[in-house]
């Protein structure tokens, strides 16, 4: 695949947000390792480790979701209820974008181009 930057003129910000619960730290650094890649292909693209408390990641792009946070609606549980919290709690945009990711997950220069040029 060509490495050059893709252009889209209406993608801000491109949140790929690595969601976990924080415990395993070795598996979140190995996840958060497989999100750097994709930064290369378009400039929007910020990486973001979710997690929830108590685990904090102060040299990482970590927002933790509070045990005390209740969705709107106080349905969402676990991954959902951490995806809500960062949802509300990012000043997301009309051209903001977000790819949710598990600890296991890996994108290739390939599908990652394909979320941008959607």
């Amino acid at each position: 695949m060509d490495k050059q930057p893709i252009r889209c003129e209406y993608i801000c910000n491109f949140f790929i947000v690595l969601v976990t619960e924080g415990s395993n730290k070795s598996a979140v650094r190995r996840g958060h390792n497989k999100l750097l890649k994709p930064k290369k292909y378009h400039p929007a693209v910020k990486d973001v480790v979710l997690t929830k408390e108590p685990y904090i990641y102060p040299n990482l792009q970590n927002i933790v979701c509070p045990e005390s946070y209740k969705s709107p609606l106080g349905k969402a549980e676990y991954k959902a209820r951490a995806l809500d919290y960062f949802r509300y709690h990012v000043s997301l945009g009309i051209y903001d974008w977000i790819l949710h990711m598990d600890k296991e997950s890996v994108t290739d220069a390939e599908s990652f181009c394909h979320c941008i040029e959607f």
